[in-house]
């Protein structure tokens, strides 16, 4: 691992380093200052966007070729990034009223926008699953939030459920696919299995 690794990697790192900063305000901000809170959230989305945007000039790759930052990732990382902005702006005045600490939802929003970035930029098969699981563990949370409510937790549950069982099928299908071809980047199953569908 180098700098450059790091470097490429610096926008799933801001929005960890956001996360955990909206985390933090909960407990150090006023509780009337807590509604705004998810405002904060959505403009500390501008540095993760600014740097994904900085370091997209040429197709990289980091992390022993597990990462891969081209357009591809490029676009649908902002995209991505702007959609948790929007959610944390719109639902803002709904967690203020509904929540005592909304710095909660908007540290869950960052959380799941960093797992999908990671899926986004994978190039082999146990990145996708690692970042895959990071974002819908986060929206099982999310899904499950007010705590006081029996809806959502009952969409919680149900979630996390059907989440597991999917999990459960993907780690299956990822298991063959190794089992096939000996290998998880994505290029080199490829290769290997148009070699074994076309001979």
């Amino acid at each position: 691992m180098t700098g450059t690794d790091f470097l490429l990697l610096s926008p799933q790192i801001a929005l960890a380093a956001l996360g955990l900063a909206m985390i933090g305000l909960d407990f150090v901000l006023p509780v009337a200052w807590r509604r705004h809170v998810a405002y904060v959230g959505a403009a500390g989305m501008l540095v993760p966007i600014l740097l994904q945007i900085a370091i997209a000039r040429n197709r990289q790759t980091a992390f022993f070729d597990t990462i891969v930052v081209d357009d591809l990732a490029t676009l649908v990382s902002v995209l991505l990034m702007v959609c948790g902005a929007l959610v944390m702006l719109l639902s803002s005045d709904f967690i203020a009223r509904r929540s005592q600490f909304p710095g909660e939802f908007a540290a869950l929003v960052a959380f799941a926008t960093l797992g999908f970035t990671i899926m986004a930029s994978g190039r082999e098969l146990l990145t996708l699953y690692i970042g895959l699981e990071t974002g819908s563990i986060s929206l099982y949370i999310l899904a499950g939030y007010l705590k006081n409510d029996v809806e959502s937790s009952e969409a919680g549950i149900k979630y996390a459920l059907l989440g597991a069982m999917a999990s459960a099928i993907l780690l299956y299908g990822i298991a063959l696919l190794y089992g096939s071809t000996g290998s998880t980047p994505l290029a080199t199953i490829a290769e290997k299995l148009s070699k074994v569908l076309w001979r």
